[in-house]
Parts: structure tokens; sequence; C-alpha cells
């Protein structure tokens, strides 16, 4: 089996597409969060990076 690793980007939006991602996968949950800071470029305290760990980990039945 492959392994699928997504990479998504979103310019500021983030953190809501992570708890969008959470609450269709039931069980997922949210592993870091990184937040710009005051010196950061972008508004203080919103979501830079966020990893997400899907669950249950999805096997290919068709195999």
């Amino acid at each position: 089996m492959h392994k699928i690793t997504p990479f998504l980007w979103f310019e500021d939006q983030a953190e809501e597409a992570a708890d969008f991602y959470i609450s269709v996968f039931p069980g997922s949950k949210v592993t870091r969060a990184n937040r710009y800071g005051e010196s950061g470029m972008g508004t203080p305290g919103t979501v830079m990076v966020t990893c997400l760990r899907p669950e249950p980990r999805w096997r290919d039945e068709s195999q």
C-alpha cells in the first residue's frame, strides 16, 4: 500500500481549514499549530502552519 501525504495551502484560513477537516473525519486531531508572533509576516496569533492526523487510517479494501 502506498502512503499519501497531502499538502494543502491556505492564505489566511489554515486554522479554519484544519477545523473543517477534523470535523469531516471523526477521530482526527490537530497535532501541531504554529502561530505568527509579533514580528511575523502574518497577523499575530493567527495560524501559520498546522499539522493534522486523519483517523482512522483507511485501507484499500479492493486488494
